[in-house]
């Protein structure tokens, strides 16, 4: 082989190599480089940082996978995410998109605060999976169901604007929107649909209120634990709303329950509301109206008829103006459009197989419903949620509480409660608790009650 050929061949070998290389390389920086979303807003010094480089975010700016967003002392910055979801990140924040997958099957959006805060409307990825939102801090780690929620990392600074509210107001904190019962155990879905047609998928320990509709899925059954200490199992394939559940301790007057069962089945026993008003606590069937005098009981209506278990105390039942007195012990069968029942049916074997577990037999938290007054101390993570949803906080030590609309908590390093009030007044009131969902472009962002901190920045790369 001559010199001639070995040189060209060394060359083409060479560029062949070199683009090969080039080709590698490209395709890690684009791969590094992955575009997750853009900032719309931000004012003063913030930036989005990556190993050797730095970008001054300005309207427009875009945000890739594993950037490090940081703002100033009066600096802020509205990011949305190619799902859709929206965060406002506020002053002295540090805050990253460890990662990013729309990928159907494989959705996650996994995020690191690691000081600072932020509020957050959730987007297309925790409809499709509600368990794939997770927020990383030191203190906790917060999963997100879809919904409205703000996270902040306390300094000083959060004490500091408590006792200025408190002393410009004389309140704490705003009212909360309370809860009625919590998901105490579930085996497969429960679904719920507020009285304002938002559905949810309820995870344990997640928040029920007046108004929600109810839906078990197959081969599924969920008990609920209500404030005034009444249980609820919702059998597999349940239609059930709780129009009113009100358990007033100093006006008992105003003490009531009115429930729906459209569909189903559920195993009850009835609580303080019974023993304090016995006949406001009633369940609506297809075939009447139950009350209850301090009672266990299993409904079962797999059509239009149904089926009335008094496993102990007294059950009343109306329809058309007639009431019924059902003994203890009984089983009773009501068919559609009558109003006297039959006690020589009983309940066919193939309901009882479906029957979830008696809802006075299981083990219930005690602190699903615990509150507790505590200030905003320095280095407690403080959350608070402003829509129907879930947020569930997780201490390092796996310490776990629930949250639903209108309510908050706080987390230090092995402690974890629900504050009582609901959403305290310092976070509502604060000026960069924007919601993310503002018309950022129509100018309806505040921009008169920001601290000036310079110009809005534009980007650019050092």
């Amino acid at each position: 082989m001559g010199t001639a050929t070995r040189k060209t061949r060394w060359a083409i070998g060479y560029v062949v190599g070199a683009t090969l290389w080039v080709l590698l390389f490209s395709t890690s920086e684009v791969y590094a480089q992955t575009q997750v979303g853009q900032v719309l807003f931000a004012k003063g010094a913030a930036t989005a940082s990556r190993e050797d480089s730095v970008r001054l975010m300005g309207n427009g700016t875009p945000v890739y996978q594993k950037d490090l967003l940081t703002t100033g002392q009066r600096s802020m910055a509205i990011i949305e995410l190619n799902d859709g979801t929206r965060m406002t990140i506020r002053p002295n924040s540090v805050f990253r998109v460890d990662q990013f997958t729309q990928k159907s099957g494989s959705e996650s959006v996994l995020l690191s605060m690691f000081k600072g805060g932020l509020r957050a409307i959730t987007g297309l990825i925790s409809k499709r999976n509600s368990d794939a939102f997770i927020l990383h801090t030191p203190v906790a780690t917060i999963g997100i169901r879809g919904t409205d929620f703000s996270a902040r990392i306390c300094a000083d600074d959060c004490l500091t604007e408590a006792d200025r509210v408190a002393d410009e107001t004389g309140e704490a904190s705003l009212p909360t929107v309370n809860a009625v019962a919590r998901l105490a155990f579930a085996k497969g879905v429960l679904s719920a649909t507020s009285i304002d047609g938002k559905q949810r998928v309820v995870h344990l320990g997640g928040a029920i209120y007046e108004g929600d509709t109810l839906l078990t899925g197959n081969d599924a059954f969920a008990v609920l634990t209500f404030h005034d200490e009444s249980r609820i199992t919702l059998q597999a394939n349940t239609h059930f709303q709780i129009e009113r559940h009100t358990y007033t301790e100093k006006k008992s007057d105003e003490t009531g329950a009115l429930m729906h069962l459209f569909q189903g089945g559920i195993r009850a026993v009835s609580g303080l509301i019974s023993k304090v008003r016995p006949a406001s606590y009633k369940v609506e069937t297809p075939v009447g109206t139950l009350s209850t005098r301090g009672t266990s009981f299993d409904v079962l209506c797999p059509t239009a008829d149904c089926f009335v278990e008094t496993r102990s105390g007294l059950l009343s039942y109306e329809s058309d103006g007639k009431i019924i007195e059902l003994p203890p012990k009984s089983v009773a069968f009501f068919r559609q459009n009558t109003t006297v029942p039959r006690f020589d049916i009983p309940i066919p074997a193939t309901l009882l197989q479906n029957l979830g577990p008696r809802p006075e037999e299981i083990r219930v938290d005690p602190k699903l419903f615990e509150t507790v007054n505590r200030p905003p101390d320095a280095g407690t993570l403080n959350v608070a949620v402003y829509d129907k949803g879930q947020v569930d906080v997780t201490l390092n030590n796996g310490t776990r509480l629930s949250l639903g609309e209108g309510e908050s908590a706080q987390a230090g390093s092995d402690e974890l409660f629900r504050l009582e009030g609901g959403v305290p007044k310092f976070v509502s009131t604060d000026t960069y608790n924007i919601s993310p969902d503002i018309d950022v472009e129509g100018g309806a962002l505040p921009l008169n009650k920001l601290d000036s901190g310079g110009p809005n920045s534009q980007e650019c790369t050092f």
